[in-house]
């Protein structure tokens, strides 16, 4: 056998941690879209002007469980 490492299994460890991260950037990435899209689709459906009455109308835990919404 031969003394050299193998360098693909040196790098194993690497890629798996890029493969990783790209994975969690697209999974953030369409989590965000989701959220974006679903704002868009309450507002259409519910209408922004109920909307703002429900957070008015809740106090300091409206503007609250709106952001946390988010």
């Amino acid at each position: 056998m031969s003394d050299a490492p193998n360098t693909e299994i040196e790098k194993a460890p690497e890629t798996a941690r890029a493969a990783s991260k790209a994975k969690d950037a697209l999974e953030n990435f369409l989590g965000l879209g989701l959220v974006i899209v679903g704002l868009v689709v309450v507002v259409k459906y519910v209408g922004g002007d109920q909307l703002r009455a429900w957070v008015e109308g809740a106090g300091a835990w409206g503007p609250a469980a709106l952001i946390f919404g988010k």
